[in-house]
């Protein structure tokens, strides 16, 4: 079972998906699901960045921080 749960922990966690599976291991069976509400939550956020200054918005604007970046 051991052998089993690290080589299920490399898979999932070299493709940062760990958080999208819970995952169930006994001596005798493996199973998974799929986390679907967090997986839509997480898609909605695709291609999303935030910005973040220290600087007021005098001296640097939104636009501006998105180009400096």
């Amino acid at each position: 079972m051991d052998k089993i749960a690290l080589a299920v922990g490399a898979v999932i966690n070299h493709y940062k998906m760990a958080k999208h599976f819970d995952v169930a291991i006994t001596d005798t069976d493996l199973s998974f699901e799929r986390k679907t509400e967090q997986i839509d939550a997480e898609a909605l956020l695709d291609g999303i960045y935030v910005l973040r200054t220290d600087l007021g918005s005098k001296a640097l604007d939104a636009t501006s921080t998105v180009r400096a970046y």
